[in-house]
């Protein structure tokens, strides 16, 4: 039998989940409006976002305000068996399937950052649909086959909750082989995809590469597997209380362990509402759709102007870190620009010295040898000059003989 709550607890109870159910609607509503308000958004990581964010809409919407109305307020008419496995069977798709979406996200990570371009040349929205349609289909097959045993449970007339008190007994193991399964899944290939970033990081080092479009898309990888480990880590915190309130309830029914027994389910579903907090705390294009978003819901522009710059930002970021990184290489690397500048602009000097003095000795040569030319040309002329006085001298000599004569025999 369960402890028929008073009137102060069932209000108290009734606001809380009222809060979390609005809070979760909004949130998760916001994504679901801003991915398909704007078409750049509309990516395989974002389509298996929304996905969870679906998920996490439909459990606020139908499954919390059942938890309210057989467990809060506690109503007479709530009773029955086809209710309970109702009730019971949405839980378990919806639990199944959230599993299945996160278990998407970090698988898609995984494949971005190893195959890295092959990757994302094969993948598509529509495989993604494809995809999404799967991971329900399977999720329903599986809850389908693990409810099976539930048909054998018949309390009569009782009330849901203690229907759903019968189910959990039996049902517990659904639960515990899901997150097992998951756990073991997600550590694998969180594990296999710190080794796949390290590789990367490797071999651009080996290789020298710039940090340009592959970096700031490695870094983008790792911030959205960030994002999402987050959203894991968030979940399994919420599933504690209730793991605890398994463990340690008692037969005995009291008021306070109706209260413990509240907020181990009501964790369960808080981390719906979380969820679009972390996504626009953690997400730039997020907070900027869902700014946008509010000031034009019915618009047609995209938000992809607007994070152009944003994301050239990013870029120079990055690109500022890995020159910060590989400092004492650009350092290095200017180093050696410079002393190849100035050996070239020495080389160059000294070429233009050795032509400066090559012409200065090709000019001196010409000079000299027009020096020598005139040297020879004045000398000549001297040598000639030279030669011509005594001839003048002889000349004079035989003038004055010849007069002489004349005078003579004249006398």
């Amino acid at each position: 039998m369960y402890v028929v709550k008073p009137l102060f607890a069932k209000v108290i109870m009734s606001v809380l989940i009222t809060i979390l159910s609005s809070v979760s609607m909004l949130g998760n509503g916001f994504i679901l409006a801003v991915l398909a308000r704007f078409k750049s958004l509309q990516t395989v990581p974002n389509i298996l976002l929304a996905n969870l964010a679906l998920v996490d809409l439909l459990n606020a919407v139908i499954t919390v305000p059942m938890y309210m109305i057989y467990t809060t307020l506690e109503v007479s008419w709530f009773r029955g068996k086809t209710l309970a496995i109702t009730t019971a069977f949405l839980d378990r798709v919806f639990i199944a399937v959230n599993l299945g979406s996160r278990l998407a996200l970090v698988v898609n990570m995984y494949l971005g950052i190893s195959f890295d371009f092959e990757y994302r040349v094969w993948k598509t929205n529509k495989k993604a649909l494809v995809f999404v349609f799967l991971i329900w289909l399977i999720s329903i097959v599986l809850v389908m086959l693990f409810s099976i045993p539930l048909l054998d449970i018949d309390l009569g007339d009782a009330h849901v909750t203690e229907y759903r008190a019968e189910i959990y007994k039996q049902g517990k193991h659904f639960v515990a082989a899901f997150m097992i399964l998951f756990i073991l899944c997600g550590t694998a290939l969180g594990f296999m995809m710190n080794r796949a970033i390290k590789r990367k990081r490797k071999e651009r080092a080996e290789m020298n590469l710039p940090p340009l479009q592959a970096e700031a898309r490695l870094k983008t990888d790792i911030k959205a597997s960030k994002t999402i480990s987050i959203t894991i880590a968030a979940y399994f915190a919420c599933y504690v209380p209730s793991v605890v309130y398994a463990i340690v309830a008692v037969q005995k029914k009291t008021l306070a362990e109706s209260w413990f027994g509240f907020f181990a389910y009501y964790s369960l579903y808080l981390s719906s509402a979380v969820n679009p907090i972390i996504y626009y705390v953690r997400s730039s294009r997020f907070r900027s759709a869902f700014r946008q978003f509010l000031k034009d819901p019915l618009g047609s522009s995209d938000i992809k102007a607007k994070l152009r710059g944003q994301n050239n930002g990013e870029v120079r970021k990055i690109d500022v870190m890995a020159s910060k990184r590989n400092g004492k290489d650009a350092l290095g690397a200017e180093a050696d620009g410079k002393q190849t500048r100035q050996k070239i602009s020495e080389g160059q000097g000294n070429d233009i010295m050795f032509l400066s003095f090559k012409n200065a000795a090709a000019s001196a040569s010409l000079g000299s040898w027009s020096m020598g030319s005139h040297r020879e040309g004045s000398r000549g002329s001297f040598i000639k000059s030279a030669e011509s006085i005594p001839r003048n001298r002889r000349a004079n000599e035989r003038r004055e003989r010849r007069s002489v004569q004349g005078t003579w025999a004249e006398k």
